[in-house]
Formats: C-alpha cells, structure tokens, sequence
C-alpha cells in the first residue's frame, strides 16, 4: 500500500520575512504579511475599504482622548514572533 506524504509547512518568524524583504525576494509592487507563520498575498485596497478608514479615523479622533490613545492606520503590528499584518497602501 503506498503512503501519500502530508505536505510540509514551513513556518516562517518575521525576522524570515524583513531577511527576504531585504534581500530582494520580493519585487517593490509585492504586497505580502506574514499571519501566523504563513506568507500571504495581500488584495488591493479598494475605494469604499480605504473610505471607511478614512471616517474611522476621523470618528476616533473626535472620540477618544487623543493624550491617552495613538491613532494609527498606516504601519505594520508585530502581534507575535510569527505574525506581522501590513497596513493598507491607499
């Protein structure tokens, strides 16, 4: 009886990811983060998505005590060794 082997899945840290950004593995109009170890392509922003950021900035800004909160739209999260989102290019 033949065995069909699992995939293997390698799991990537961010450092892995800025080494590759570095070296020039991906081109400059490649949008990619890495979610939970996995490098993943990134969708163009559309117009109603960079709209809607656009009025939650603007509700958060005359909401919250801007002295106690940083408002930020536009950077990376490193949320763990093995997740970085990328913010939306608009």
């Amino acid at each position: 009886m033949d065995m069909i082997a699992a995939p293997v899945r390698h799991r990537f840290s961010v450092n892995d990811l800025l080494l590759m950004e570095d070296s020039g593995i991906f081109t400059p109009d490649q949008r990619v983060e890495l979610i939970d170890g996995e490098i993943i392509d990134m969708l163009p922003i559309n117009q109603p998505h960079a709209a809607c950021v656009r009025k939650l900035i603007r509700f958060f800004q005359q909401h919250l005590p801007l002295d106690q909160y940083i408002l930020d739209a536009q950077n990376p999260l490193q949320l763990t060794k093995h997740t970085l989102p990328q913010p939306d290019q608009i």
